[in-house]
């Protein structure tokens, strides 16, 4: 049977297409990934069967390094340089993880999402090690770098913990002060969502409890309520009211109070649901 040259033509160049759109190796490359990720996963959750463990993740960190070098613009090859350094910390080498970590923030550092993942992981590295002067200087450069997201607001409050946990109180309020600044610019910069507003507003509050105490972290949200009348903002504010008075303040009448308003004038909220299960808890 002989093909039409039309047909044949569309076939060849079909054919042409597919072979293109390999030729930058990015299946291979998802396969192998995949392949090895299956492993890894297995490994990290305890279900690898193999006797030799060592074995298996040296065999791994290979498959990942080979799939890096053989293609080095493949768009997830900075998640194969993230298991990598997982791997080495699985082996107890830690400076050869914080080396893999580094290649991340340094020949990626658009990415922001694996970037700040690598650079807290690096971070707690070093926090094992008791190394807290490294540890909080990559701390703050997640901070400098990548000030705005949801995965990185809580780390000037972490910062401060840390300190009132180690006992270091003039640190910790030192700490407190500037984990305040930084969330307040963060509230006041227009630019930012009101998701990402709440979050600071919530560590806001967790400073001001520990620079200034319970009344000024009320004033300091109502004072919110005036400025951002936004429904959602204003919820929030409310609620975490309602949470001073019944965990700091031990008022279960003014906590009512407070949850009561989200119920009445946000029914149909997310917070009015929480809010009724803390009336409930609160009237037993």
């Amino acid at each position: 049977m002989k093909l039409d040259k039309s047909i044949l033509l569309l076939l060849v160049i079909a054919y042409l297409s597919v072979c293109a759109g390999c030729s930058d190796g990015t299946y291979t490359a998802e396969k192998l990934f995949w392949k090895a990720n299956v492993r890894f996963q297995k490994l990290l959750q305890g279900k690898d069967t193999t006797k030799d463990v060592q074995k298996e993740i040296d065999a791994l960190i290979f498959s990942f390094s080979e799939i890096i070098l053989r293609y080095p613009n493949w768009k997830s090859v900075p998640h194969a340089h993230f298991n990598i350094a997982r791997l080495y910390e699985l082996k107890n080498e830690s400076d050869k993880a914080r080396k893999e970590y580094d290649k991340i923030y340094e020949k990626f550092s658009q990415e922001a999402a694996i970037c700040v993942f690598a650079l807290n992981n690096k971070a707690i590295l070093y926090e094992r090690e008791n190394n807290w002067d490294m540890a909080e200087k990559i701390y703050k450069q997640i901070n400098s770098l990548y000030p705005y997201q949801e995965n990185t607001l809580i780390v000037p409050l972490y910062i401060a913990q840390h300190y009132m946990k180690s006992d270091k109180k003039e640190e910790a309020q030192t700490a407190f002060r500037d984990a305040l600044a930084f969330y307040n610019q963060a509230i006041e910069n227009s630019n930012e969502t009101t998701v990402l507003r709440i979050g600071c507003i919530s560590y806001a509050v967790s400073c001001l409890l520990n620079l200034e105490g319970e009344e000024k972290a009320v004033g300091y949200l109502q004072s919110l309520r005036e400025k951002y009348p936004d429904p959602i903002i204003d919820a929030w504010t409310l609620f975490n009211i309602g949470k001073i008075y019944q965990f700091n303040l031990n008022d279960k009448a003014l906590a009512i109070k407070y949850y009561q308003q989200i119920i009445d004038k946000y029914p149909d909220g997310d917070l009015a649901k929480k809010s009724k299960a803390e009336i409930e808890g609160l009237s037993r």
